[in-house]
């Protein structure tokens, strides 16, 4: 369900297809952006909305496509819609609400209220689900993370601390804590006898899961840092910082899995110390799609990849089977790894069950569709509780959200369409007849309403429909309809960069840093007033018990690495 912008080489909507039939005018086929979760319900939505009005796209009109992307850009091309977000699109899927402030911004320019999601614009019910292989964490497979009144996680509950550290704020100090040092290893004992962790796999902070995880477990920022790509950005896996001071070896790319962002952290390989070792590049640079890469950015396994974008040869950067090649131990995973696992929730699900020392994070799928090989990965139960679909819809899974198909058309309230001043008024008639097919109570534009025409596409990628009988959901013993009379709670702000400090072989070094970042180093904002002017200041020495993967790093000057891992703790 999760499918990555399948179109990946096209860089932007105004790349979107146009067909000729029987000898008719060229359409545009308008795309819209939105979340990966909901692309293939979307993308077969489109389809049976064209099939049953017999749409033939002869007419721009007639024409919609759904792109994916993330949820972050499908808001952005919508409701923050700015001359760096072309063009303006009046729906877009997400797998959370919109933030406080992009509905702010978006009411302003097309009209009061025009942004606030109804009733209607609740396609049914998700779950973030923490996964893991079928023969890991069998002895204790619940994670209790308490809950307040709100409906969220106590605050450094077990997953937070893995996930964002101490306070979970995601900064060295934060994830070096030994609190998530204990929280690791307590996760640990409950596998089926595994000796050590590989990764923690997430979606990236494009997703709507990863705002759905961040906002039920109190995590602020997570330990790998903000990794949030551009949309149809090529090898996305690798534009994502690696700040968790928690190493583990780096995942090897392959036909299989695709590389991920890794950095050589042994000082003793003084030739390669602090690059990236992720994957080898194509030597040259390259336009794809009208987008610039530059030299040493595109991956590659074979110089037939980087010839057929005349971009050199397969030959510039490190691998990763350089010496001292290692990653954190949380990865976000930003595009799916072949062209058999399509989409970045099975990604994950195929790389635990391939790995059995990997545990993730991912929608619901991940442990109800089966992937390439294997049974389905396993789901923990959280405070008891699995995501069943009863559980999610009632609100008894605490990491169970809604799925929007947002939209600032406003039809049923008799509105007519005001036409942004970047906008298209094709555009808008093709988006919100779509819309209206999608949501509408009444049977206005197929003879049937809009749960009867989603609802069946919801269930059928594995998704839970309101409810059964294809009827509007009342009250706050549905998920769909709970806490509707106040408004549904907004989304999350995404998290503020936090700024790593660059390092040589001697030691760490003040860093400069942007007014509106974090400092990685000790969780405070770049303009702190106990910062040197727009610096980030070395990072302190670690307690006893700390994360540590130097001496250096220690107060005790002693790292205690154990056998052949790469990180240890402070002695």
């Amino acid at each position: 369900m999760s499918k990555f912008n399948r179109i990946q080489a096209i860089g932007t909507l105004a790349a979107a297809l146009t067909l000729t039939l029987g000898g008719a005018a060229q359409a545009t086929e308008f795309g819209f952006k939105g979340s990966d979760t909901l692309f293939d319900v979307l993308t077969d939505a489109v389809t049976n909305y064209k099939a049953e009005l017999g749409l033939t796209c002869a007419a721009g009109s007639d024409c919609v496509k759904y792109l994916g992307t993330g949820s972050g850009n499908g808001e952005k091309s919508m409701a923050l819609h700015t001359a760096a977000n072309t063009p303006f699109q009046r729906i877009a899927g997400m797998s959370r609400n919109m933030t406080a402030a992009a509905q702010t911004t978006c009411n302003g320019r097309v009209g009061a209220g025009l942004c606030n999601p109804e009733l209607k614009n609740v396609l049914g019910l998700d779950a973030a689900v923490v996964a893991f292989g079928s023969g890991s964490f069998t002895t204790c497979p619940n994670v209790q993370v308490g809950s307040q009144p709100d409906g969220t996680a106590l605050p450094n509950n077990l997953m937070a601390l893995i996930l964002g550290g101490k306070g979970g704020t995601g900064d060295w100090v934060a994830c070096s804590a030994p609190e998530r040092v204990q929280a690791i290893q307590s996760l640990l004992d409950c596998s089926a006898g595994l000796g050590a962790f590989s990764h923690f796999y997430r979606r990236d902070d494009s997703s709507g899961t990863s705002d759905s995880v961040r906002e039920k477990l109190q995590i602020s920022r997570f330990c790998n840092g903000s990794h949030k790509p551009a949309a149809g950005q090529l090898s996305a896996n690798l534009v994502g910082p690696d700040n968790d001071p928690i190493r583990t070896a780096c995942p090897a790319p392959s036909a299989s899995r695709k590389p991920v962002r890794c950095t050589v952290t042994d000082p003793t390989n003084t030739a390669s110390y602090l690059k990236d070792c992720s994957s080898k590049r194509c030597s040259a640079a390259a336009t794809v799609a009208g987008v610039s890469y530059a030299a040493g950015f595109l991956a590659c396994t074979a110089d037939s990849e980087c010839a057929a974008l005349g971009a050199g040869t397969c030959t510039a950067g490190l691998a990763s089977s350089e010496p001292g090649c290692t990653a954190g131990f949380v990865v976000s995973l930003s595009e799916p790894d072949n062209t058999q696992v399509t989409d970045i929730t099975m990604a994950i699900a195929q790389r635990i069950l391939d790995d059995a020392s990997a545990v993730g994070y991912a929608g619901r799928e991940a442990i109800r569709k089966a992937p390439i090989s294997g049974q389905p990965a396993k789901g923990a139960r959280v405070n008891t509780n699995q995501a069943s679909d009863s559980n999610v819809r009632q609100d008894k899974y605490l990491m169970a959200r809604r799925l929007f198909l947002h939209d600032t058309c406003n039809q049923n309230a008799g509105v007519a369409i005001t036409t942004d001043t970047t906008g298209d008024a094709a555009r808008d008639a093709a988006e919100c007849q779509f819309f209206k097919w999608a949501t509408d109570e009444l049977p206005e534009v197929s003879g049937k309403s809009g749960r009867e025409n989603i609802d069946p596409i919801m269930a059928k990628f594995g998704f839970l429909p309101c409810q059964d009988d294809f009827g509007q959901p009342t009250g706050d013993g549905n998920l769909c309809s709970k806490s509707f009379s106040g408004g549904f709670p907004a989304g999350l702000d995404a998290p503020a960069a936090c700024v790593a400090n660059n390092r040589t072989t001697a030691g760490w070094v003040a860093t400069t840093c942007t007014a509106g970042t974090i400092c990685c180093s000790d969780g405070l904002t770049c303009a702190d007033p106990s910062h040197a002017a727009l610096t980030c200041p070395v990072p302190a020495k670690r307690a006893t018990g700390a994360a540590c993967t130097y001496d250096a790093d220690c107060l005790s000057a002693s790292c205690d690495i154990f056998g052949t891992a790469t990180t240890g703790t402070c002695l």
